[in-house]
């Protein structure tokens, strides 16, 4: 799972809260069961609470290239899984 990520932090102090959103997600994505789909408006949840982080943009996709703002559908015999690597967080001011 790739991730492009947008966030405006509501609280003026929030160090080490993107390493945190980044850890998070991936641990979120990587316990999900075989043939469970990644469901988009769960990671929001996932996100906001740091901060009180506001998600201007959240997409996501399986190849680093197209991505979108709808789940991933997970085929049987298949698993969802992130690294940090794939997933970028950008802060706007």
């Amino acid at each position: 799972v790739y991730m492009n990520i947008e966030i405006l932090f509501l609280e003026a102090e929030y160090a080490g809260a993107e390493e945190s959103i980044m850890a998070d997600l991936v641990e979120y994505i990587n316990s999900l069961d075989t043939t469970e789909d990644v469901i988009w408006s769960r990671l929001f949840g996932i996100i906001t609470p740091y901060a009180k982080a506001q998600v201007n943009v959240l997409e996501i996709g399986t190849d680093g290239i197209t991505y979108s703002n709808s789940n991933i559908v997970v085929g049987s015999a298949e698993y969802a899984a992130t690294i940090e690597g794939q997933i970028n967080i950008t802060v706007v001011n």
